[in-house]
């Protein structure tokens, strides 16, 4: 009876702590928002290494007669005297190489064909040789760190061949809006700024660099880019430098066709949220400057009779309305052929109309000629296709259809959630980036998410693609919740003894007075 009595009343004061702790603390994990500062490897971004065959390599070296020995290169030296033996040497960090016979050699400001024959040369005539033969064994390998505007920013393994595109190469190219012109290389303590464009154009190889050890690639935003097309070689993206102008662009487009107009070169402009249609005559006006943001269209020949320009949240091209489509996520431009009685509604239905992302109640007009600028919600005509509320175009007429700030959600286990500007080829590692990275201490990069309206969760990896109105979610580690559990238990345990130590106490105080 006196054991019962002892075990009820124990039992009774572990229900109460068990209750406790579990009400009071719960085993939910709260976030941590403590002041750490993001780092690739909380991103779960990995270095980049890109493997090297040594036998390949070393070919080229030594097919590259102003190849320069690089610290870590490691070199065979074979001398045969009554017997075979071979040396296998390292150059320092400052260039040193301690050789057989002749001591300590400074290899500094050699190429490695000087370096080879200076060594076989000395043996040769130091000590009764029948062969003597000095070879690159492996040449050496380090780390060059590339940041700034590259898609996997990061550390790559490099050898004395890689040159300065191999690495941005290395970590899977540049991101939207980044500088090929401007990349900074900073070697011992300088910097120095290559423009890319030059090696890729003009075959100019001081623009392309090879890699040396502590080697930094940064890459900036570029300041001014600029679309090109129409009757050009090669239409596309191009970056400008700072006094750079319109016969520039063309010369980076590969220049006009045959059967360009180069009289009437039209170049849309956006300023301070307005737009503006210029015309150009190149022969009259080689010196006009673009901005950022320009988009410039050099008009054929065979369309002098006339075109209607359109720009901006269209489909591109007629839609099946009974079928599914992919919404384009930037503008588009489009030049419609001119021909009598063209109205709004016409070239609208040619397009496929604004997509969701259109700000169709801020669309505009440009009247060619003119230059009158019309305001203009294309919504109520595009709904209701009523001809009363359509508008008759002319030739050289410039509409615009404005696309909506876009963007991009990030919540979780993330150091600064909330809502960032949609960046068409980001993935999911650079909105997390924007984010601040990943918890490291909560989150968990295996358990990320796309949340949609209705709470549906799709899993998605750092590499997945994010599309405009994407919410990116970050759940908390498994580790974090068994580990608070495992708290909890720890906690409930040692109150637990303690409640049974102070129970027996109290009973044995009360069968001494028995």
């Amino acid at each position: 009876m006196h054991y019962m009595k002892r075990i009820t009343l124990t039992s009774i004061f572990i229900l109460i702590a068990l209750f406790a702790a579990f009400t009071d603390n719960g085993i939910s994990v709260s976030d941590n928002n403590g002041n750490h500062i993001t780092s690739f490897g909380q991103l779960g971004i990995p270095s980049v290494q890109r493997p090297t065959n040594n036998t390949v390599l070393i070919k080229r070296i030594l097919s590259n007669t102003v190849y320069k020995p690089t610290p870590g290169d490691s070199y065979q030296l074979i001398i045969k005297l009554n017997t075979v033996t071979s040396y296998i040497l390292i150059l320092q960090q400052n260039y040193d190489l301690d050789v057989p016979y002749l001591g300590r050699i400074n290899a500094k400001n050699m190429t490695f064909m000087q370096l080879r024959n200076y060594i076989q040369n000395k043996i040769k005539s130091s000590i009764p040789s029948d062969y003597v033969s000095f070879v690159l064994n492996a040449p050496a390998q380090f780390d060059v760190f590339v940041y700034g505007g590259v898609k996997q920013p990061g550390m790559i393994t490099a050898n004395p061949l890689t040159r300065v595109w191999d690495a941005i190469t290395a970590v899977k190219g540049l991101k939207p809006g980044a500088s090929y012109r401007s990349v900074i290389l900073s070697r011992k303590g300088s910097e120095r700024t290559i423009d890319l464009s030059m090696f890729n154009l003009d075959a100019d190889i001081s623009q392309n660099p090879t890699l040396q050890p502590g080697d930094k690639i940064y890459i900036p935003r570029a300041k001014v880019i600029a679309s090109i097309n129409g009757k050009v070689n090669f239409p596309g993206y191009y970056e400008l430098l700072p006094g750079e102008d319109l016969k520039k662009l063309i010369y980076y487009a590969g220049g006009v066709a045959e059967d360009a107009y180069p009289s009437k070169i039209e170049i849309t402009r956006y300023i301070n949220g307005d737009v503006s249609l210029i015309t150009a005559d190149l022969s009259k006006q080689e010196n006009m400057k673009i901005k950022n943001g320009d988009r410039v269209v050099v008009q054929g020949k065979a369309e002098k009779r006339g075109m209607v320009t359109i720009e901006g949240a269209l489909y591109g091209k007629r839609i099946d309305t009974s079928k599914p489509v992919s919404i384009p996520a930037k503008s588009i431009i489009v030049n419609v052929p001119f021909v009598q009685g063209l109205t709004l509604l016409d070239v609208l239905r040619e397009l496929g109309g604004p997509t969701p992302f259109a700000d169709a109640s801020k669309s505009v007009i440009i009247k060619s000629g003119t230059g009158e600028r019309h305001q203009i919600d294309i919504t109520p005509l595009w709904r209701t296709k009523d001809s009363s509320k359509d508008i008759s175009l002319g030739s050289g007429d410039y509409i615009l259809v404005p696309i909506k700030k876009l963007q991009v959600f990030v919540s979780g286990q993330v150091f600064n959630p909330g809502a960032f500007p949609y960046v068409n080829g980001y993935k999911v590692s650079d909105y997390l980036l924007a984010a601040g990275g990943i918890n490291p201490d909560t989150g968990d990069k295996n358990r990320m998410y796309f949340v949609d309206d209705q709470g549906n969760r799709k899993h998605v990896m750092l590499d997945t693609e994010v599309k405009p109105g994407d919410l990116i979610y970050v759940d908390k580690n498994t580790w974090t919740d068994t580990q608070k559990m495992f708290d909890n238990i720890v906690v409930v345990t040692t109150f637990t003894t303690a409640v049974i130590t102070f129970t027996n106490l109290i009973l044995d105080f009360i069968d001494r007075f028995k």
